[in-house]
């Protein structure tokens, strides 16, 4: 039981993990866009913008392409992969422009029973008669789907007056 319940956890904690992708694709262009606020929160030193613009001067240097299964843990994750890239380029912010969930298959939790035979055999020569009952127990399957979360964002530098 052990081994199975390790196993179990293993692919779990690989499906969630091992999944995760984030690329950036450099922007040629040096328009200067004006912002016109908005929500953000800033993770390790980089502003992440959910929902608007930053209120102030801006240009594009990038886009990122985030891709990882969706869940809890891996939502955790997923902001700060953003930062990580965005420094790692020179950005100072992104701007989040598209977040959705994609369906990429689905997991089967099986079905296990049990089956208990019990009973009596009582035999009178060259006859026998048996007498018993069987009881069979089990737990149903489960499907899930399995998503991505897909994520594109586009790196911006901040530019002073």
């Amino acid at each position: 039981m052990k081994s199975w319940s390790r196993a179990l956890g293993i692919t779990l904690i690989g499906l969630l993990v091992g999944c995760a992708s984030t690329n950036y694709t450099a922007y040629e262009g040096s328009k200067v866009e004006q912002g016109n606020g908005g929500a953000k929160k800033t993770v390790d030193g980089v502003d992440i913008w959910t929902m608007g613009t930053p209120p102030r001067k801006f240009k594009v240097i990038g886009v990122i392409d985030d891709t990882r299964r969706d869940g809890w843990l891996v939502r955790a994750n997923e902001t700060g992969a953003l930062a990580k890239k965005a420094k790692e380029v020179g950005g100072h912010a992104v701007i989040i422009f598209d977040s959705r969930s994609e369906i990429v298959g689905y997991w089967n939790s099986g079905e296990s029973g049990t089956a208990n035979t019990t009973g009596t055999i009582q035999s009178y020569g060259n006859t026998a008669q048996y007498q018993g009952s069987t009881r069979y127990s089990s737990s149903g399957s489960t499907t899930t789907p399995v998503r991505n979360k897909v994520t594109k964002a586009v790196v911006i530098q901040y530019v002073n007056d």
